[in-house]
């Protein structure tokens, strides 16, 4: 059987080596299995870019809401980065490349560097002015 074939009647496959109907039987469970793994994918992806855009939607919120507590605001920030490589990270795996994968790490590393470095930011502008709201900040 050519794979042609194969391709154009998944539901009757037959493969030369399963020469008894027990071993083609086992064949069809596997196919039958392996066919639902992916439709549940395919359902998960979906749902999984649902929570990704709940949580960008989430932090962005954080950032255009809070007037407050600049610490808030980073932390909506980090959401935001944490989102976006969720949506990467499935991007990648639904197109089966790596460069989502690639752009995920960056962000990572960014959001990393971002988190560090506004928090020593912040320590040494609280040690200067004993206040970090954010409206003390900006209007500074």
């Amino acid at each position: 059987m050519t794979p042609a074939q194969l391709a154009v009647s998944p539901a009757t496959v037959t493969f030369p080596w399963a020469h008894t109907a027990a071993a083609q039987a086992g064949v069809d469970r596997v196919l039958a299995a392996h066919r639902a793994d992916l439709a549940g994918l395919a359902r998960d992806g979906v749902g999984l870019i649902l929570v990704g855009v709940g949580l960008f939607s989430l932090g962005l919120s954080g950032v255009v809401f809070n007037r407050k507590n600049i610490i808030t605001v980073l932390m909506s920030l980090e959401l935001m980065l944490l989102a976006i490589n969720l949506i990467f990270l499935l991007g990648a795996h639904h197109a089966d490349d790596s460069v989502g994968q690639l752009f995920a790490l960056v962000i990572l590393t960014v959001a990393a560097a971002e988190a560090a470095i506004g928090l020593a930011i912040l320590v040494l502008y609280y040690r200067v002015r004993r206040d970090i709201r954010v409206d003390t900040v900006v209007g500074a």
